[in-house]
């Protein structure tokens, strides 16, 4: 990637050599980029070699470590750092080796916070790790959460218990309460539950059982009065 002060980008350099290409000096070109003509030259030599994929930031990192802590020593600070949990500054003149390089090698393996080990056993714990966020996030069809919500809408309704009086399926009788039954939300799971309720009583027939328990007041005639 190109820093801040960079006079050229990855398209900026295929413009620049595209320009050379086509037979204008090369001074002049540089000069029109804002550019010396060494840096012209050094885009030049790589587009010629290796195309646009030569127009690229190539990483600064060395490709051999001549100096690098030998992996004996590491391996050696590693199980002193598991067995023992001991810190840079007590790994070091045990391995001899600088505290600095001790903590380096520590980060490189990613053992630099005792957090990471398991106390009682020294073992590494890796957390549950995903590439980029949202990786396990699965799509769901409309169908798929309709059929879900209907079958948690049902079991909640069938194990919650009811308050309301039992509903009977037999028919209504002459002089009993007729009762309805509602049926269960379709939006909110288990609520309303399927619950009956009395309506308004039909008119009991004359002679029947059914007004005997109520009292009714005297009624007086007109011919009793005189």
């Amino acid at each position: 990637m190109a820093h801040a002060n960079a006079r050229l980008t990855p398209v900026g350099r295929l413009i620049l050599c595209q320009r050379i290409a086509a037979g204008r000096p090369v001074a002049q070109v540089a000069a029109e980029m804002g550019i010396s003509r060494t840096c012209a030259y050094r885009w030049w030599a790589r587009y010629r070699q290796q195309g646009p994929a030569g127009l690229v930031d190539r990483p600064s990192r060395a490709h051999h470590h001549p100096r690098r802590t030998p992996p004996q020593l590491e391996a050696q600070v590693l199980a002193l750092r598991q067995a023992r949990k001991l810190g840079p500054a007590r790994i070091a003149p045990l391995v001899g080796l600088p505290a600095s390089t001790v903590y380096r090698v520590l980060v490189r393996h990613r053992l630099h916070r005792l957090s990471v080990l398991d106390r009682p056993t020294g073992a590494v714990i890796r957390r549950y790790e995903r590439a980029h966020p949202g990786e396990l996030v699965q799509s769901m069809s409309s169908s798929w959460a309709g059929s879900a919500m209907a079958a948690a809408t049902g079991s909640m309704a069938a194990t919650r218990p009811s308050t309301g009086p039992a509903t009977s399926s037999a028919p209504a009788v002459a002089g009993s309460a007729t009762t309805m039954s509602m049926p269960p939300s379709m939006t909110t799971p288990g609520w309303p539950l399927p619950r009956s309720w009395p309506m308004s009583a039909a008119p009991a027939a004359p002679g029947s059982s059914a007004g005997r328990g109520r009292s009714s007041p005297p009624t007086t005639s007109a011919s009793s009065e005189c």
